[in-house]
């Protein structure tokens, strides 16, 4: 093998490396925004059930009002 095809090889699998590193990367950060949201909603809940006589009626009470 030359020196030219020893390069392409070397180009091809760093760019292979390249994109499953990016998928992985874009993976974690939904998994990062759907945990940012999941605490956002439970915050809201609490919040919501602060001032509810109780927290059925305070979850109800609050998807209700988000639609």
């Amino acid at each position: 093998m030359d020196k030219v095809e020893e390069a392409s090889v070397s180009t091809t699998r760093s760019v292979e490396s390249a994109i499953l590193k990016r998928q992985q990367a874009q993976l974690l950060m939904q998994n990062a925004d759907m945990a940012a949201y999941k605490a956002m909603m439970a915050l809201r809940i609490v919040e919501a059930a602060q001032f509810a006589e109780s927290s059925d009626d305070a979850v109800a009470q609050f998807f209700i009002n988000e639609m």
